[in-house]
C-alpha cells in the first residue's frame, strides 16, 4: 500500500451510505409508486439537510482524526497484537453455546430433523411464518436473557472476520458455522433483516482486513463481484418473501397487482422489471411517505409530539411498557400517524429520522445525524490503523445504524444492548478520552507507512 491511504479508501464508507441513501430518496420522488404525500418540497430540503449533515460530521471526524495522528506520530511494529486471540476463540465458542440455547429455548428446535424441517417450511412459507412472529411479538423473560446475551454473537461474528488470518482451521468452521446459524434464526422466523445484516458485516470487515480492495483494480474487480451477487441473491428472496406475503406464489408473479405503479413505468418496462422494482420501492421508500406526512403536519398544523427520551426506538418503548408501565407509544410521531391516516407502528417504517425527532425534535435531529457521521469516521480510521480493540465491531454497527435510515431505528431498536456495550468499549479503549490508561500504540505492518509520514486519515 502506499505511505498514505487515499481519499478513496477512508471516504468510502460514507460515499457508499449516502449514495444508497440518496438512491432510496430518489426512488420516492421519481420511482414507480406515486405515494401522492403532502409536502414533497419540505421532505425534499429536509432529507438534504440530514444527507449533509450525516456528510459534514464524517469529514469533520476524518479532519480530527488527521490531525491527532499526525500530532502523534505511530511508530511501525511487527509484532503489535492488541486483541488476544485466545479471547477470540473464547468469544466464538461463547457465541455458539448461545445459538444452541437460543435455537431451544426461543425457536423450539430441539433436533437436527426438526431443524431443517423449519427452515425449509420457513422458506417456502415466509408470509405465514412472519405472521406468527408478529402475533407472538409479546417479549418474555427468555427474550430478555437472549437480548443481555446478544453482545457475544455480534463480537464474534465481527472479530472472527477480524482475525480470519490467524484463526485455526477449526476455529474458522466455526465461525462459519456461526453466520450459518444466524441466517437461518432469521429465516426461522420468516424475517428478511438479518440476512442483509449479515451481508452488511460481512463486507464491512473484509473492508477493514483489506481495505487495498478499494484502490486495488483486479481486487476492487472481484469485490464488486461479490457484492453484486450477494445484492442479486438478497433481492431474488426479498421479492420472493414479499409475494408470499401477499399471497402470491413466486411461479404466478403474473398476478400480482400493479394497478398503483405509474403509468410510464407500466408501459416502459416488462412486467418482471415492475414486479422486482415495485417491491423494492415499497419497502425502500414507505418511510419517506410517513415523514413526509408527519413533517407537513408539523408546520403546517403545528403537530408537537414529543416523549422525553423514551420514545426514539423499540427498545425504550417497550422498557418504558414493560417496566414502568407508561405506554409512549400514542405520544409518538407514530402513534399520531396511525390514528390520523392508519400508518401502522408496528408493520411499515417511519425512517430513523422520525424516530429520532420523538426525542429530538425535527431541530435537533439534524445534530445527531451528524454526531453519527463523526462516530463513523473516527471508528472506522480507527479500524484501520489497528488504534482501538473495538474500532471494527463500532464500525459495523454505524454501517448498520446509516443505512437502515430510510426503515427506522433498526440498531438501538434490535442492537441497543451490542451497541452501548460496544460502544463503552470503544470509548474506554480511546487514548484521547478512554478510561485506560494511555500508551503509545503501534501499528501492524501491514498498515505501515515509511518512516513517521504515514496517517491512516490523509486525504492527500
Amino acid at each position: 500500500m502506499r505511505n498514505r491511504l487515499s481519499a478513496k479508501i477512508v471516504f468510502f464508507p460514507i460515499y457508499f451510505l449516502l449514495g444508497f441513501l440518496v438512491f432510496s430518496e430518489v426512488l420516492y420522488f421519481i420511482g414507480p409508486i406515486d405515494y401522492a404525500a403532502k409536502g414533497k418540497l419540505l421532505l425534499f430540503v429536509y432529507l438534504v439537510l440530514l444527507n449533509l449533515a450525516l456528510f459534514k460530521g464524517y469529514e469533520h471526524g476524518v479532519v480530527v482524526k488527521f490531525k491527532e495522528r499526525k500530532r502523534n506520530r505511530i511508530r511501525v511494529s511487527k509484532r503489535v497484537r492488541f486483541f488476544p486471540l485466545q479471547m477470540v476463540r473464547f468469544i466464538i465458542l461463547a457465541a455458539i453455546i448461545v445459538y444452541v440455547l437460543r435455537y431451544i429455548f426461543e425457536l423450539h428446535i430441539y433436533s437436527p430433523s426438526s431443524f431443517v424441517n423449519k427452515i425449509f417450511f420457513a422458506v417456502l412459507n415466509s408470509g405465514d411464518v412472519y405472521k406468527d412472529k408478529l402475533d407472538a411479538s409479546s417479549p418474555t423473560m427468555i427474550t430478555y436473557v437472549f437480548m443481555v446475551l446478544s453482545p457475544i454473537p455480534f463480537l464474534a461474528q465481527t472479530l472472527g472476520l477480524c482475525y480470519w488470518k490467524r484463526l485455526t482451521r477449526t476455529f474458522k468452521w466455526l465461525l462459519v458455522l456461526i453466520f450459518f446459524l444466524e441466517i437461518c434464526s432469521w429465516l426461522a422466523s420468516g424475517t428478511r433483516k438479518g440476512i442483509l445484516d449479515v451481508l452488511l458485516i460481512i463486507g464491512a470487515m473484509l473492508l477493514v482486513l483489506d481495505p487495498e480492495v478499494l484502490v486495488d483494480k483486479k481486487k476492487l474487480r472481484k469485490f464488486r463481484t461479490a457484492i453484486l451477487a450477494g445484492a442479486g441473491v438478497f433481492v431474488l428472496y426479498f421479492v420472493i418473501s414479499n409475494l408470499s406475503r401477499y399471497g402470491i406464489a413466486a411461479s404466478d408473479y403474473s398476478s400480482f397487482n400493479l394497478d398503483s405503479v405509474r403509468p410510464f413505468y407500466q408501459k416502459c418496462f416488462p412486467l418482471a422489471f415492475n414486479l422486482v422494482l415495485t417491491n423494492l420501492a415499497g419497502y425502500l421508500c414507505q418511510g419517506y411517505y410517513a415523514l413526509s406526512l408527519a413533517l407537513n403536519d408539523f408546520f403546517s398544523q403545528g403537530v408537537f409530539c414529543f416523549t422525553y427520551g423514551v420514545g426514539s426506538s423499540w427498545f425504550d418503548i417497550n422498557v418504558a411498557e414493560n417496566l414502568f408501565h407508561v405506554d409512549p407509544l400514542p405520544y409518538t410521531y407514530q402513534g399520531y400517524l396511525a390514528t390520523r391516516y392508519g400508518i401502522d407502528e408496528m408493520v411499515q417504517w417511519h425512517t430513523l429520522y422520525l424516530w429520532l425527532a420523538n426525542d429530538f425534535t425535527f431541530f435537533g435531529t439534524p445534530l445527531v445525524i451528524y454526531g453519527f457521521g463523526y462516530l463513523t469516521s473516527n471508528a472506522w480510521c480507527d479500524a484501520l490503523s489497528h488504534r482501538n480493540k473495538y474500532a471494527a465491531p463500532m464500525f459495523a454497527l454505524c454501517v448498520l445504524m446509516i443505512i437502515y435510515a430510510f426503515a427506522n431505528n433498526q440498531v438501538l431498536s434490535f442492537n441497543f444492548v451490542p451497541f452501548f456495550c460496544v460502544l463503552f468499549l470503544y470509548l474506554a479503549h480511546n487514548p484521547k478520552f478512554g478510561m485506560l490508561k494511555k500508551k503509545k500504540i503501534e501499528r501492524p505492518a501491514s498498515y505501515s507507512t515509511e518512516g513517521n509520514e504515514g496517517s491512516c486519515c490523509s486525504t492527500q
